[in-house]
């Protein structure tokens, strides 16, 4: 909002920004004050332009962090064949668990560029989003209880980060399913 002192002047200001998204005017005069509200001309009407959740903010930069770390673990383990962090790896279906961990994380950032482009709804595309971290937290927590006895064994020096891969992964898994959940509790407020 344009930082204004008369009260009045704001609040009707506010209310015109929360109205439909498509308006026919670019400038509302109130009280010989100006509101300009940015749009983009469609049709000769005006569309506002809808603020992005700072929850999705935050799923999506989890889900390209993860996407990252990994992408990174899985084509060093396709091109060399040896774990990129010195560390086991455990496999799932023939497979190792990075290229699921990449595959999922892929899914998710698909998901998040579906709801910044306007091509899902967001309420639909958060739970997807949600739906897609729960499988990752059980499929990531699974094998970090299967890591555990090693943690435990060999302490936390024994690994390149403190913890093994998957635990990390759990931990992006839990934050980008949090912010989803709590994305949708403020959304049905």
């Amino acid at each position: 909002m344009l930082p204004m002192k008369d009260k009045k002047f704001s609040s009707v200001d506010h209310i015109f920004r929360q109205r439909a998204i498509w308006s026919p005017v670019k400038t509302y005069h109130f009280w010989g004050k100006t509101s300009m509200i940015e749009g983009i001309k469609s049709n000769g009407m005006i569309r506002m332009k809808e603020r992005i959740p700072l929850s999705m903010k935050f799923i999506t930069g989890f889900s390209i962090l993860g996407f990252l770390f990994s992408g990174y673990l899985s084509v060093i383990k396709l091109l060399s064949g040896a774990c990129a962090i010195r560390e086991s790896c455990p496999y799932f279906l023939g497979f190792p668990v990075c290229f699921y961990g990449f595959g999922m994380y892929l899914a998710l950032i698909v998901l998040a560029a579906f709801i910044l482009r306007k091509r899902m709804d967001i309420h639909w595309g958060v739970i997807g989003i949600a739906a897609v971290a729960f499988l990752g937290i059980l499929f990531s927590g699974y094998f970090s209880i299967i890591e555990l006895p090693s943690l435990i064994r060999n302490g936390f020096a024994a690994h390149t980060f403190g913890v093994p891969t998957c635990m990390l992964g759990l931990v992006m898994y839990m934050l980008i399913f949090a912010t989803a959940v709590l994305g949708l509790a403020h959304e049905e407020r």
